[in-house]
């Protein structure tokens, strides 16, 4: 995707959508497209934290194993939604 298109999208998210065009465009600059199946995971719990994601299409899935080991989903994202940030900030 084009960073202008990948700046479009991010100006359309909540988290982005206060900052300043400039701020936005160097964002989109050092942006990624990751495409994930359904069911796939993005990552697992105490994997080391080195990006944060914004859901462009579908849903994400939030979930932490249970102690019975069951999966329990914790939250439910949609387009414009992130995840992943805090690990990232707290270098997690």
């Amino acid at each position: 995707m084009p960073a202008k298109e990948i700046a479009a999208f991010l100006r359309s998210t909540p988290v982005f959508a206060g900052l300043p065009a400039r701020e936005i465009d160097s964002i989109a600059s050092m942006v990624s497209e990751e495409s994930h199946r359904a069911r796939a995971y993005v990552f697992m719990e105490g994997d080391a934290a080195r990006w944060f994601y914004v859901v462009k299409s579908g849903h994400v899935k939030i979930l932490r194993q249970s102690r019975a080991g069951k999966e329990v989903v914790l939250e439910l994202l949609g387009p414009g939604e992130i995840f992943g940030g805090v690990a990232v900030i707290e270098q997690r």
